[in-house]
């Protein structure tokens, strides 16, 4: 079996499942489908904005489920995500 990227594992669970809970952050909980939903809108906007193969994309957000769908929308867009860490000076 050919490997698959993380962005195309969650489409692929959403299509299977999309009302199972893919991620838990907190209070909140967001599913297969909403989770999916969300990083395709993200990776068309990226795409649009010039991400692509070889573009760096730095994410500067906290662990969340926002910057789980930051990541995967980067991955998407075919760019790679740099997470950045928050408790570095400016």
């Amino acid at each position: 079996m050919e490997p698959i990227c993380h962005h195309e594992s969650v489409h692929q669970q959403a299509l299977k499942t999309p009302d199972l809970v893919a991620i838990s952050d907190g209070p909140n909980s967001i599913t297969y489908a909403t989770l999916n939903h969300h990083v395709l809108l993200l990776g068309e906007y990226l795409r649009s904005q010039g991400v692509g193969p070889n573009v760096v994309v730095g994410v500067y957000l906290p662990p969340s489920a926002a910057s789980i769908i930051a990541c995967l929308g980067i991955m998407s867009a075919g760019g790679c995500y740099l997470p950045m860490e928050m408790s570095y000076p400016a």
